[in-house]
């Protein structure tokens, strides 16, 4: 399981310069910063960067994600003014930054050694997957609530980046369980048929 609060922590990482970088709208419709595709692309294409600013050093990518790159960019400038190696462990960055870092770290060594670990991870299930389904017009969640057999209160948690309880008036996708798109795509076609 991610550290607590790492959903809230990918949000919040997407200042400004960044969403604006990444492409993160923010309007009176929508906050991508809480669209589930949207922020984690951004948040990717963001460690794609870093670590390529940082030659493939996951350490110092991950440093820089949390604390930023110019401030980690100044530590190594410092260390190597002292003499120092520029490695994270060897840097003086804040505590916070210090604990992310092999917090993230060990995660990932879990992870990938769950059975070395007598972790079970989940199995995958397509069905329950979520995926975005672009409707073609703008539409009110309770409608694709209705639409879909979802309960509303599910639509809405897996859209918390609409502001509102309709889509924008450019529609653009919503999420929905994988296994919901062939009933909504099938309603959607019953409904354009007999208009």
């Amino acid at each position: 399981m991610p550290p607590h609060g790492f959903r809230l922590e990918v949000y919040g990482r997407l200042f400004h310069i960044t969403r604006q970088l990444y492409g993160i709208k923010q309007n009176k419709w929508v906050d991508e910063r809480r669209d589930v595709a949207a922020s984690t692309s951004a948040a990717l294409n963001l460690f794609e960067r870093l670590n390529n600013l940082f030659d493939g050093d996951w350490p110092l990518t991950l440093a820089a994600y949390n604390f930023g790159e110019g401030c980690v960019l100044n530590g190594i400038k410092k260390n190597e003014e002292l003499g120092l190696p520029t490695n994270y462990w060897s840097l003086s960055l804040p505590k916070e930054t210090m604990n992310y870092v092999p917090k993230i770290l060990a995660l990932s060594n879990i992870l990938r050694n769950s059975k070395q670990y007598a972790l079970q991870l989940p199995t995958t299930n397509k069905n329950n997957a979520l995926t975005q389904v672009n409707i073609g017009e703008q539409i009110t969640l309770p409608e694709a609530a209705r639409l879909s057999g979802l309960p509303l209160t599910t639509v809405k948690a897996y859209n918390p980046n609409l502001k509102h309880h309709i889509t924008p008036p450019q529609p653009g996708p919503i999420l929905l369980c994988y296994q919901q798109i062939k009933l909504i795509s099938l309603r959607m076609r019953f409904l354009i048929k007999t208009y």
